[in-house]
């Protein structure tokens, strides 16, 4: 079963460079090496994704973590600059996160492009975001959402699905 399998090293790639011709051959020698990951099941998979998920958060904890102690050790500065420095690291780690929130509520489709652009163009302030001016500026950071109808047929875009009857009369050739 999958679940008794041991996690598949992940870490084993390869390094393959594609050099072939126009037939497609590769001549590589290190690319005759296979992913592992190819044959995962999907528990594999969310169990891969979960232990990566929680690596990087543990990953950026220890960095704000070292980066905080960094702070609190340097000498050269006193306890109100400190204070200050932590203060200006935590509020613009808060707006961040309010970014974030409201990016998913507008649609965001690349939340941290989008967080570099409203910083670039100073569209963020006191944890409001001017959403139209974004949207005005960058269209391409918003997810475009298609509209279709609860049977997915083409040309239904009118909001409504189409009833069974509908449905049949087209498919027998009747109707609209």
């Amino acid at each position: 079963m999958a679940q008794d399998k041991a996690k598949p090293d992940v870490t084993a790639t390869t390094s393959a460079t594609i050099a072939g011709g126009a037939d497609g051959a590769v001549t590589d020698a290190d690319s005759q090496q296979t992913d592992e990951r190819a044959g995962w099941s999907r528990e594999e998979w969310e169990r891969f994704a979960s232990s990566e998920a929680d690596r990087r958060v543990t990953q950026a904890l220890k960095q704000k973590e070292t980066e905080y102690k960094t702070l609190l050790s340097d000498r050269e500065k006193t306890a109100e600059e400190k204070l200050k420095a932590y203060e200006t690291q935590l509020a613009n780690e808060r707006a961040r996160a309010v970014f974030a929130e409201q990016a998913l509520e507008n649609n965001v489709s690349d939340i941290k492009a989008a967080w570099a652009v409203a910083r670039e163009y100073g569209l963020v302030s006191d944890d409001q975001v001017d959403w139209s001016e974004l949207r005005e500026r960058h269209p391409s950071l918003f997810a475009q959402r298609k509209q279709t109808s609860a049977a997915s047929a083409p040309g239904d875009v009118n909001g409504q699905p189409p009833d069974i009857n509908t449905l049949l009369r087209r498919a027998a050739g009747y109707g609209r």
